[in-house]
């Protein structure tokens, strides 16, 4: 435990922009290099709730509660877009997100400033957080 205390404290120093809670032992795979069991779920949980995230053309409002509130827009007005509905949800640092979708995509996230990364079968999301 104490090593992986150290190993958490010089990963701090150098990555000060991150989630960091508690040191927990790290175990398990890891996608991309992200461990799969890294100690940031309730920072994540508590960061990510009432966030609005955004990539490209989708806006996506993750309201406490675990329901996502949202659009993808298709053209170049406002007014061109599609509302749409989903869920998301922590649990340790894997993210669930789905929207219109029949499962959530899953996997391993982190916050770096205002930015969230999320690794997943469905590849790699970079979002802006507001």
């Amino acid at each position: 435990m104490r090593s992986t205390s150290l190993i958490l404290a010089a990963v701090a120093a150098s990555l000060s922009a991150c989630v960091i809670v508690d040191p927990l032992p790290v175990t398990g795979p890891s996608v991309a290099g992200v461990p799969t069991t890294a100690p940031q779920g309730a920072s994540l949980a508590q960061r990510l709730s009432g966030a609005q995230l955004i990539n490209g053309d989708e806006l996506h409002r993750l309201m406490p509660g675990g329901q996502v509130a949202g659009r993808f827009y298709y053209g170049p007005s406002e007014r061109d877009f599609n509302p749409v509905n989903g869920t998301w949800s922590v649990n340790g640092n894997n993210f669930c997100f789905g929207v219109e979708v029949s499962e959530p995509f899953c996997g391993p996230a982190q916050i770096s400033g205002n930015t969230l990364t999320h690794y997943s079968d469905g590849g790699t999301m970079i979002w802006t957080i507001e």
